[in-house]
């Protein structure tokens, strides 16, 4: 069975492991935007949904992903990043496109960019850190262009075997692993918060 029939097959609705039903994505309506295999063992796909409440699409979505190879072989290196703008907010649209953009161009640079420097810089920021500094300039970039504007973000950074995740708000990340599929992100929110506290089951 081809990769589209085994993720847009029809069957119930998905339930979360947390409880959640969501809205399964209709294939006649979902168009792919891109499948990549990277050498073998990174499949990489992208779509979106407005899901069952909303009218229109707040999400916005980034993948970059290559290899090098040659006298000095570059890491297998990725960028993946998914922000939803919150529901209720002014221009969430906007500040998930803002949020995305300011990641991007920040772990880009300084990360991605320096394999293929020449002379590698001397004074490396670790990955942690460059994380965490590219999600606080995309709420600063957020806070300062769409005030009342808010969003989700989740970040992932591969470089060669090292993975990075930036995590803020409840759009999950998961390692998905032969029949395994587990979260790897907390959801940053109320009924998650009540659920471990033992007020919500």
């Amino acid at each position: 069975m081809d990769f589209f029939k085994r993720v847009f097959r029809k069957k119930k609705p998905p339930i979360s492991p947390d409880g959640v039903k969501t809205a399964p994505l209709d294939p006649l309506t979902v168009t792919p935007t891109m499948i990549t295999p990277l050498q073998g063992r990174i499949l990489v796909g992208m779509a979106q949904s407005t899901g069952i409440e909303r009218t229109h699409n707040e999400d916005s979505l980034f993948v970059l992903q290559g290899n090098a190879a040659g006298l000095e072989a570059m890491p297998e290196f990725g960028l993946y990043i998914v922000a939803d703008g919150m529901g209720g907010h002014r221009s969430g649209e906007v500040a998930s496109a803002i949020s995305v953009r300011a990641v991007a161009r920040r772990l880009f640079e300084d990360s991605i960019l320096q394999l293929m420097a020449i002379e590698p810089l001397i004074d490396v920021v670790p990955l942690q850190d460059l994380m965490r500094m590219a999600l606080e300039e995309a709420n600063m970039a957020v806070v300062e262009r769409v005030p009342g504007g808010g969003t989700t973000l989740t970040a992932v950074l591969h470089l060669g075997h090292q993975v990075t995740v930036g995590h803020v708000g409840d759009s999950r990340a998961y390692v998905i692993a032969d029949s395994d599929v587990r979260p790897i992100t907390r959801d940053h929110s109320l009924v998650k918060r009540l659920e471990e506290l033992g007020q919500l089951r």
